[in-house]
């Protein structure tokens, strides 16, 4: 991302290439999800239709085809993501993959339960659906290149949006437990006693959740920081400066989580690392 760049037309140009190539890397990063998804066929088959729930989007299938349909309607998911990296261009193509993976979703989601991990890459896939149809040569006028950069800006946008949500959860959350006389985010045990609860419940102890439970103040602190940097998520959509801070904090709040936790949502991290860190800015739109 050049910040540097002082001519407005060159700045267009540069961002609407570089737009094209990540729209390309997202969709691998949706085949890539897709093709570590078949590691999981023997449970498919194996279990069947047990503890499936289906959500509104697979409520229509026969659950004695339940393990058939995810296996057709993942390769799917590969096949056109794969198919899209190579023809990002084509409008059509991206439409037939952003339904295959609200599919290839949807049935995931309804085993056990909802993954919050992958909503970021749904929701990429469903708005870079509607990004311009465009040729693979020739020349692209101004009007192309801001409508491309808006979709695309738009999936920026969402993915900031997600996390300032959560912040604003977590606060919310934290007043109504004050109201009541409850612990908060203030309280400086809140980070070792939500790491702990976690570990307890847990199926395997995390790399370093023992050490973060022993030392409260750094998890203090770095909770309190977590959800002031959630709620700062947007602001690279006023500010562009913000936006490579913003998406550094975040990764690292994923990092820190998982080494505290043992929760690791891998899609976020590369789809802020994409979309965010290496994307243009948002900041931008006109």
């Amino acid at each position: 991302m050049n910040t540097f760049v002082t001519n407005p037309l060159q700045e267009l140009n540069e961002n609407f290439a570089q737009a094209r190539v990540i729209a390309k890397a997202i969709y691998a990063l949706m085949a890539t999800h897709c093709f570590l998804s078949l590691r999981d066929w023997g449970l498919w088959f194996v279990e069947g239709g047990i503890n499936f729930q289906p959500v509104w989007a697979v409520s229509w299938l026969n659950i004695e085809h339940v393990a058939s349909f995810w296996m057709v309607i993942t390769l799917c998911g590969l096949g056109t993501s794969l198919l899209v990296t190579f023809q990002t261009e084509s409008r059509s193509f991206r439409i037939v993959a952003a339904v295959c993976l609200v599919l290839h979703f949807a049935i995931e989601d309804s085993r056990d339960s909802i993954r919050h991990g992958e909503h970021g890459l749904l929701w990429a896939a469903l708005i870079l659906a509607w990004l311009p149809d465009i040729t693979r040569h020739g020349h692209f006028g101004r009007r192309t290149q801001h409508a491309y950069l808006r979709v695309f800006g738009t999936a920026q946008f969402m993915l900031l949006l997600f996390y300032f949500m959560a912040g604003a959860v977590k606060l919310l959350t934290s007043c109504a437990q004050g109201a009541r006389g409850e612990r908060t985010l203030l309280h400086p045990d809140s980070g070792a006693l939500i790491i702990a609860e976690w570990l307890l419940r847990g199926d395997a102890p995390s790399l370093m959740g023992r050490w973060f439970v022993q030392h409260r103040f750094i998890s203090w602190f770095g909770l309190l920081g977590s959800v002031a940097l959630e709620l700062l998520a947007i602001t690279p959509f006023f500010w562009r400066p913000a936006q490579p801070v913003i998406a550094i904090g975040l990764i690292g709040m994923h990092v820190a989580i998982g080494l505290s936790m043992d929760v690791w949502f891998p899609e976020n991290v590369a789809l802020l690392s994409v979309l965010i860190l290496a994307g243009p800015p948002l900041a931008m739109r006109r």
